[in-house]
């Protein structure tokens, strides 16, 4: 295993791999007199995985400065799983799109030339399957980037995402939650989560013929952000994972949405959160996302 001194070296590695091992490294092992060495490779580091890293490496001598780390600043080997998950995601989808793109372009453009009534045809059909296929992964490359944490109004992001719902498919959203309400996270990465939960519950509620609303509710409580999207559509098939650590389908609708809900947890996960779709008593369902913030949500829950 490499040890500190071998780390802070590697750090000037022209091998970004090199460079990302070093500082997950010296996020476990760093010591006080590496602070100035890690600050510079921070200063100059233009990968976000690695300058991520760096941050952590950079606060675990702060904390040796400080005295002995407590269990709950280390970081986790399930924590580095993620990041490892989150760092292959991004490269796999990255290299799809970027290989696969042009070639669909071609596809379409040979398809509508050479295929009689191409817009009513079945090949349309496919070809529009495959471009939203490819959306999906730009969408789950999107999801695995680095969080860009900052503060901002829950409230503000959750009226501007059930406006849009409510336009786009006609069902009303019921909306609960604190005005305004300050928390931490990074709002890109979430709505990009809480879009494909609207989404799933209005679909629900439309091949259930169900009447009524979709409900949205958001609180900060504990120090997490908590946002629930209920609905009382169709429910969820059976043996369905609610951690959705593995969703695995090969029919198109399901894969459809197993790529979206991965693409929902993905963007949590980068923001130290989690997702859970749950069965709703009385019949529907629960999507509910909950990511750890600052004292800011707290601040916003005070009047005045």
């Amino acid at each position: 295993m490499m040890n500190a001194d071998e780390a802070v070296a590697l750090l000037r590695s022209d091998s970004t791999e090199d460079r990302l091992n070093a500082a997950r490294t010296l996020a476990r092992v760093a010591r006080k007199k590496d602070a100035a060495a890690i600050g510079e490779a921070l200063r100059s580091e233009s990968d976000r995985w690695v300058r991520r890293s760096l941050a952590r490496a950079l606060a675990y001598t702060e904390d040796r400065r400080r005295g002995p780390r407590s269990p709950a600043g280390l970081v986790s080997e399930k924590d580095r799983a993620d990041e490892l998950l989150s760092v292959a995601m991004a490269n796999v989808s990255r290299l799809l799109l970027h290989e696969f793109n042009p070639v669909l372009g071609d596809i379409r453009r040979y398809a509508t030339a050479a295929v009689a009534d191409f817009e009513t045809s079945k090949t349309r059909e496919a070809v529009d399957r495959l471009d939203r296929l490819m959306k999906a992964i730009a969408s789950l490359n999107e999801a695995a980037s680095p969080a860009d944490m900052q503060e901002f109004d829950l409230a503000v992001v959750m009226e501007r995402l059930c406006q849009v719902c409510e336009e786009r498919s006609g069902v009303l959203m019921e909306r609960s939650g604190p005005q305004p309400l300050l928390v931490s996270g990074d709002p890109c990465l979430l709505e990009l989560a809480l879009d494909q939960g609207l989404r799933n519950a209005v679909e629900a509620m439309k091949e259930a013929d169900a009447q009524g609303s979709v409900e949205v509710t958001w609180e900060h409580t504990g120090g997490n952000a908590t946002v629930q999207v209920l609905d009382r559509g169709i429910g969820l098939p059976k043996g369905f994972d609610k951690t959705l650590s593995s969703i695995a389908t090969t029919k198109d609708k399901l894969l459809h949405d197993g790529m979206g809900l991965l693409t929902s947890r993905r963007a949590l996960l980068s923001m130290g959160g989690r997702l859970e779709v749950l069965p709703r008593p009385g019949g529907g369902a629960i999507f509910m996302a909950n990511w750890p913030t600052r004292a800011g949500g707290d601040r916003a829950d005070t009047p005045g």
